[in-house]
C-alpha cells in the first residue's frame, strides 16, 4: 500500500501542470543590496554582495526559465505510517518548487522513500518487488544523531528521520529533500559518462556544495525566510575540516577526511553570482557531454579551474570562510606547520593517495624562483625553513615556489 500525504498528493498533481511563478515566495523580502556594482571575477568583494548576488540570479532564473522548464514525470512515494503530516509537508513543500523548475533536467521516474529507519524502508522495497539502488542498506550507515538523514542512490531517495520535534523549524533538514533531488539532475547530466561522478572528476565539493546551495535556497525562496540566517544554521555545523583546507583538497566525499559541503556551497556562491544559474547547470551539462569538466567549467563560468581555485582563495576570507591550516599530503590531511619529511613516512595506502598526492622532501639549497627540474610536484623544506613547492609554469619550465 502506497502512503501519500495531502502534500504528496498536490505534488502529484503538480507534476502535471506548470507551477505559477508565484511559489519561489516574496521576493520582497530580499537582503538589501550593497551599492557597489560587482565586477566579474574581481576580488573587491563582500559576502553580502556574494549571497545577493547570487539569489538574484536565481530568481532572475527562475522567472524566465522556470514555467517553460517543466514537464509530466513518473514519481511514486512511500511513506512508513505515522510519521508527523505536518513535517511532511514541511520537507515536500520546497520540492514542488524545484520539480517545476529542474524538472527537464532530472530523470523521468523516480521513487522516495520515508521512514524512521532502514528496516522499514528494506521491507517496504522487498514488498514492492522493485529493483531500487541500494534498497537493501540505503545512506550506508545509520547515524541516529543526525536529526534527518537523506541520499540519492540512482533514481531513488531515502530519507531517514530520527527525531520529528528537532526537525521542524531547522533550515538544515528541511531542505534535505531538495539537496537529494539535485543530486538526482546532477546524474541525469552527466549520464552520457558515468565516470563523471562524484569520486571521480567531478570535484565533492561542486557535488556536494551545489546540491547544498540548491536545497537552502529553495527552502529559503518557498518559506521567505532570510537567507543569510537560514545560510548561518548550515554552516554552523561544527565539522572540524568543513574550512580547513585549500578548495582544491575537497575532491572525494568522505566526511570522515574532509566535508566537502559548507565550503562547496560558499564556492557555489561564487558560481552563481558571477556566471547565474545557467553557468552551474553548464558544467553538468557540458561535462556529460564531453567527460572534461575542467574545460566545461571554464567554458560554463569564463575562468579556468586553476584559476578558480587560485581566485577562492584569494577571497575566501571576505566570503567567510577561515584561513587555510591543513593540507593533503601523501594521503593525509595535515597541519600546515607540520608538512614535511617523505611519503614513505606516512600511509601510502590511503586510497586518497590517488587524489591528491604531493610528495615532499629536504633540498637545503632550493631557494624561490630557482629552476627544479626533476623535482615536479614535490614540496621542500629549505635550510632556513622555508617551504617551497616545485610548479610547472605556463611556458613548460618548472620553479620552486613558496608552497600553499
Amino acid at each position: 500500500m502506497k502512503f501519500f500525504t495531502r502534500q504528496i498528493r498536490n505534488l502529484l498533481i503538480l507534476l502535471i501542470f506548470t507551477v505559477s511563478v508565484s511559489a519561489c515566495g516574496d521576493t520582497s523580502k530580499s537582503e538589501a543590496k550593497p551599492n557597489a556594482p560587482l565586477v566579474k571575477w574581481s576580488e573587491d568583494i563582500t559576502l553580502e554582495q556574494i549571497v545577493t548576488q547570487s539569489q538574484d540570479n536565481f530568481k532572475k532564473w527562475y522567472t524566465t526559465v522556470g514555467k517553460d522548464n517543466y514537464s509530466s514525470q513518473s514519481l511514486e512515494v512511500f511513506v512508513q505510517p505515522g510519521i508527523d503530516a505536518e513535517l511532511q509537508d514541511k520537507l515536500f513543500a520546497p520540492l514542488q518548487d524545484e520539480i517545476s523548475t529542474l524538472g527537464n533536467f532530472g530523470p523521468k521516474k523516480y521513487t522516495i522513500f520515508v521512514s524512521k529507519n532502514k528496516k522499514w524502508i528494506i521491507d517496504k522495497a522487498r514488498e514492492l518487488k522493485g529493483n531500487y539502488k541500494n534498497q537493501n542498506n540505503p545512506c550506508g550507515v545509520e547515524d541516529p544523531s543526525n536529526n534527518l538523514e537523506g541520499c540519492a542512490e540512482g533514481n531513488v531517495i531515502y530519507l531517514l528521520i530520527h527525531d520529528e520535534q528537532n526537525i521542524k523549524g531547522d533550515p538544515h533538514p528541511l531542505a534535505v529533500v531538495a539537496h537529494e533531488y539535485f543530486h538526482l539532475v546532477q546524474d541525469s547530466l552527466l549520464i552520457s559518462n558515468p565516470n563523471t561522478r562524484d569520486d571521480k572528476s567531478v570535484p565533492a565539493w561542486l557535488i556536494e556544495g551545489s546540491a547544498d546551495w540548491i536545497g537552502l535556497t529553495f527552502y529559503h525562496n518557498h518559506y521567505g525566510i532570510n537567507y543569510v540566517d537560514a545560510r548561518s544554521a548550515y554552516s554552523q555545523l561544527g565539522v572540524p575540516t568543513a574550512v580547513s583546507n585549500k578548495l582544491s583538497d575537497y575532491l572525494i566525499n568522505d566526511k570522515n577526511f574532509l566535508y566537502p559541503y559548507t565550503i562547496g556551497r560558499s564556492a557555489v556562491e561564487l558560481i552563481v553570482a558571477f556566471s547565474g544559474m545557467e553557468g552551474l547547470l553548464n558544467i553538468f551539462k557540458l561535462t556529460g557531454e564531453t567527460g572534461n569538466f575542467a574545460a566545461a567549467f571554464e567554458t560554463s563560468t569564463g575562468i579556468s579551474l586553476t584559476s578558480f581555485y587560485d581566485y577562492f582563495e584569494k577571497v575566501r576570507s571576505k566570503i567567510g570562510i577561515s584561513e587555510v591550516f591543513k593540507h593533503v599530503v601523501c594521503g593525509e590531511n595535515i597541519a600546515i606547520d607540520q608538512v614535511g619529511g617523505n611519503c614513505a613516512n606516512t600511509s601510502n595506502s590511503n586510497p586518497k593517495n590517488n587524489q591528491n598526492h604531493i610528495p615532499t622532501t629536504r633540498l637545503e639549497d632550493a631557494s624561490e624562483g630557482q629552476s627544479c627540474s626533476g623535482h615536479t610536484g614535490v614540496i621542500t623544506t629549505t635550510a632556513a625553513g622555508e617551504k617551497l613547492l616545485c610548479k610547472v609554469e605556463s611556458d613548460g619550465n618548472t620553479h620552486w615556489i613558496k608552497a600553499p
